[in-house]
């Protein structure tokens, strides 16, 4: 136990010191290769994404609530039960991240102001993107709930560091290359879905009567 709490402790620390000049230089390259304009309009699509976890409805802490008193391994019906119900309520909020990204897309010219046909167009394929991707990573959002509630925290930060530094590494390469908005944008939500879904890989050999 002493074990499993140090590790989550010092992995802890890990993430934090590596989430912090991940967006520091992130900021940085994206102002230098992209401009001001287009920083701007990555950071809107992140607060986009950020008001979109708040559909969870605290799913995600039920999920590490009944993981954490063992009812996987005290009634594992039940258990696969409530997995699957969870997801099901997962895909519906995603349908409902894809449904209205494509309703806020029609009105996108009037918030962020874009006169230009070319560009606006542009926008709107990567706020498109962005949305759909967002309802792909809400999929899975619950994942790391389940590392937490077997108290294999570390686990799920190292998985994170992981991806992290992949993001981090690829941006650049994205960025120096003249990459734009999309490919930065596809790049990135597949780096966060393949995250947990390596996460979930390793939740199903922890919990082999897992079922969906």
């Amino acid at each position: 136990m002493k074990s499993a709490i140090l590790k989550n402790t010092l992995t802890n620390y890990l993430t934090v010191a590596i989430r912090l000049p991940h967006a520091i230089l992130m900021t940085r390259w994206m102002l230098a290769y992209l401009g001001r304009e287009y920083y701007g309009f990555w950071a809107l699509l992140w607060s986009f994404f950020v008001y979109s976890l708040l559909l969870d409805f605290g799913f995600g802490v039920s999920l590490q609530k009944y993981t954490a008193v063992g009812l996987f391994e005290k009634d594992p019906e039940h258990y696969n039960k409530i997995i699957s119900t969870v997801l099901a309520i997962y895909l519906a909020m995603a349908a409902v991240i894809v449904a209205v990204t494509f309703a806020a897309s029609f009105f996108l010219e009037w918030v962020i102001r874009v006169n230009d046909p070319e560009q606006l167009q542009y926008f709107k394929t990567c706020f498109l993107l962005f949305g759909c991707g967002a309802a792909l990573v809400f999929i899975t959002a619950g994942v790391p709930e389940i590392l937490v509630g077997i108290q294999k925290i570390y686990i799920r930060n190292y998985v994170n560091a992981v991806c992290r530094l992949l993001e981090f590494v690829g941006a650049w390469v994205i960025l120096v290359s003249g990459g734009g908005l999309i490919t930065l944008i596809l790049f990135t939500i597949t780096v966060l879905v393949l995250c947990n879904l390596v996460m979930w890989v390793y939740v199903w050999k922890q919990i082999p009567t897992l079922r969906i």
